[in-house]
């Protein structure tokens, strides 16, 4: 009873995090602009014991207990902060969407880890054309693309031979981060690139028909293992010195 409404908790007593999880992929994760990486945090609590309980059950020291845990996993605390959003946001839609009203969301009681601090790791000139050289057709075309253009991972994998214009070289970004569209010229580097990939006036469809989104990163480790290049991620390849951008022929 809560100043005379009486509130019904047998649901939020009967749903499971887990069940609750499941509900909130199916219907809310589904349908955002990144759903892979939100659905696969999901699984990554779906195989915790915390998924078994109840959500009525679940209190702020849970959840501070599972950041401590992940942590000492190895966990960047920037990762444990977007799981936890996930499961904040549900306790959110599970209130005020799932006639659960009863609940109290336990989010608002715990310390969220501190984001890690910015990264100086740059690229060295040495380090790029071995980089290059152990990447396959056509994933280091790809890299060498996301640099000259400084494109996001995901707008270079949803590009389209329609949006590419030759004359005044550039490309309409239709699938951005802000789910607005964005031209970005294409360097005489970049042009080249889609020239090597095949690209004409006349083509049509996916620029990287042959290349799965997920094997983008998968091949940029792999290359990086190979040339014992360490502690180097995808998006600062892009930070490299112009005096060596050059590409596989």
């Amino acid at each position: 009873m809560l100043r005379g409404v009486w509130l019904d908790r047998s649901e939020a007593e009967s749903t499971t995090l887990g069940e609750a999880l499941q509900r909130y992929a199916d219907e809310i994760s589904i349908n955002k602009k990144g759903s892979a990486q939100e659905l696969c945090r999901i699984r990554q609590w779906l195989e915790r014991p915390i998924s078994k309980r109840t959500l009525n059950t679940l209190r702020g020291k849970d959840f501070a207990a599972y950041v401590k845990s992940r942590l000492n996993e190895g966990v960047s605390p920037n990762t444990v902060r977007l799981e936890l959003a996930i499961v904040g946001n549900l306790f959110t839609v599970a209130a005020r969407e799932w006639g659960m009203e009863s609940l109290v969301n336990p989010m608002r009681s715990i310390k969220l880890p501190a984001p890690a601090k910015g990264r100086n790791r740059r690229i060295q000139p040495g380090e790029w054309g071995a980089l290059i050289a152990q990447l396959p057709y056509p994933h280091d075309h790809a890299v060498v693309l996301l640099v000259e253009t400084a494109m996001r991972r995901g707008e270079l994998s949803g590009m389209r031979w329609e949006d590419v214009q030759w004359t005044a070289p550039s490309i309409l970004l239709q699938d951005t981060k802000n789910g607005e569209s964005r031209e970005v010229p294409l360097s005489r580097a970049a042009l080249q690139i889609l020239h090597d990939l095949g690209g004409t006036p006349e083509a049509t469809g996916s620029v990287w028909k042959t290349m799965a989104t997920h094997s983008f990163s998968q091949a940029f480790i792999r290359a990086c293992d190979r040339a014992s290049i360490e502690d180097l991620r995808l998006h600062t390849s892009a930070t490299k010195p112009r005096a060596v951008c050059s590409r596989r022929g």
